[in-house]
């Protein structure tokens, strides 16, 4: 296989692995959207789960501006990823203020303040992993107990349908509808927002 094939067949592989972590229930998290595809405009909770592309901060920021949800949480707490996300970000947007111990959750939070002038209602700060991010934010709502209105379901992500959610028909996966752990509560779970675009800075 030459140099050229290699580069084709290995950007086809990302493509795919995008594609498959990338799914989104809705074209775009705004109010037209969510109402098109499940009859509201607004959910109870979007969560951003964090990682480390800061990009997602855009996201969250353009679905804060189209008022998807009444609740914003930023989830993610310190893990094996951590240091390099927050070496990335200060090299991305030297002017963000957050500390050398701060969490995935508090950079974004950061982020979304200095370059989008909004603030989010909640972070979760503790989670380590993947796994905790989706128990540690249930714990958060459920202490919180105000964020889930009936019949309005909570906006999160994929994670939410394997750690904490019971699929109800079909690939859980692709579960639109859930019974969900968070609350108890009904739930539609989106796709992760992976942002294919550069961070404003």
């Amino acid at each position: 296989m030459d140099a050229e094939a290699g580069l084709g067949q290995a950007a086809r592989d990302i493509n795919t692995l995008a594609g498959f972590l990338g799914m989104r229930d809705v074209p775009a998290l705004t109010r037209d959207a969510l109402a098109a595809r499940y009859g509201f405009e607004r959910a109870d909770v979007m969560a951003l789960f964090g990682g480390s592309i800061l990009a997602g901060g855009d996201v969250l920021a353009d679905a804060m501006r189209s008022g998807v949800a009444r609740t914003y949480v930023i989830v993610g707490g310190a893990g094996h990823t951590t240091e390099t996300f927050r070496s990335r970000a200060r090299a991305l947007c030297p002017g963000l203020a957050f500390g050398d111990d701060a969490t995935e959750a508090q950079i974004f939070s950061s982020y979304v303040s200095r370059v989008h002038g909004l603030g989010v209602d909640l972070l979760e700060t503790r989670s380590t992993n993947c796994g905790n991010n989706i128990t540690y934010l249930r714990d958060l709502l459920a202490e919180r107990g105000d964020c889930l209105q009936e019949p309005h379901p909570l906006a999160g992500c994929h994670d939410a349908a394997t750690h904490g959610c019971r699929g109800r028909a079909g690939d859980a996966w692709r579960a639109a509808h859930s019974v969900c752990d968070l609350c108890g509560a009904r739930c539609r779970t989106w796709g992760r927002a992976f942002a294919r675009r550069r961070a404003r800075l």
